[in-house]
């Protein structure tokens, strides 16, 4: 929710770079109330679905950013590695 709140501090009224044009930064109580209800409303429905991924599937799960940039980079080296050979 801080993370929300500071984007939309820093950028209320411009258009960033990942938004499509001519919408700009604004408060949306929808997006915020999504975020805020996520892990009770949202949550519960994603996990059932991931339980029926195949044998040949599997689900990843980061709990913060850091988490998911050490894993890309570890596919990225691993893939770089493989390529060398």
């Amino acid at each position: 929710m801080l993370g929300i709140m500071k984007r939309i501090a820093g950028s209320y009224g411009q258009v960033r770079p990942e938004m499509a044009e001519g919408c700009p930064e604004k408060f949306d109580f929808e997006f915020f109330r999504y975020v805020w209800t996520y892990r009770r409303q949202q949550r519960p429905k994603l996990l059932d679905y991931f339980q029926g991924l195949r044998a040949d599937q599997s689900l990843v799960c980061f709990t913060d950013r850091t988490q998911a940039s050490h894993y890309l980079k570890e596919i990225a080296r691993k893939q770089n590695r493989a390529g060398m050979h």
